[in-house]
């Protein structure tokens, strides 16, 4: 009789933890210029990891103190922290005219991050920040315009379920883009 009852307490028990951990979450609404803290916020932050697929991300020479600018610094920080840093950019397909990441890219890899584009012959328009336990989803590229001007819609969950299932997805985008030496696949 006590090991079926010391079974069944450690049946709850576990239960009790699995449900916490794959069903607890905090979400936290980031529109606007609201995207910026809440993604500044969570880079300075990162303990582990931090995992970047995003279709456009600008760096810009003439103005070092740009958000964009900070986002990428974030990442570099978090880099000399011994944070694992990987970033997925857009490489330009044909139809996009010379559209280019190049400068993001050249700036990161000059700073021992892992860049890569990703696979030619399709668009990836994902715009998707995990970092640790937690991701930031939405509409906000990493340029001027989508952080300081646009109309934009993004939420940070946390949530450890959540988090994995996109990291499952980011590992196998990465398996299948290439390395690049940040030149336009043009």
């Amino acid at each position: 009789m006590k090991n079926k009852f010391l079974i069944l307490a450690v049946i709850f028990a576990l239960s009790l933890i699995a449900l916490y951990f794959f069903c607890y979450s905090e979400i936290v609404p980031a529109t606007d210029s609201g995207y910026f803290p809440v993604a500044h916020g969570q880079l300075k932050n990162a303990k582990s990891k931090i995992h970047i697929i995003m279709f456009k991300m600008e760096f810009y020479s003439d103005y070092p103190d740009s958000h964009a600018n900070q986002l990428l610094d974030d990442l570099v920080s978090a880099k000399e922290k011994g944070v694992d840093v990987k970033v997925i950019l857009e490489g330009g397909e044909d139809y996009l005219k010379g559209f280019t990441n190049r400068y993001a890219c050249e700036y990161l890899k000059e700073n021992g991050i892992s860049v890569k584009y990703d696979p030619e012959g399709v668009t990836t328009h994902a715009k998707l920040v995990i970092v640790d336990n937690a991701i930031i989803l939405g509409s906000t590229n990493w340029n001027f315009y989508s952080l300081d001007r646009n109309h934009e819609t993004d939420v940070l969950i946390k949530s450890v379920a959540v988090a994995n299932h996109f990291e499952q997805y980011f590992d196998n985008l990465w398996k299948s883009s290439k390395e690049t030496t940040c030149s336009r696949k043009l």
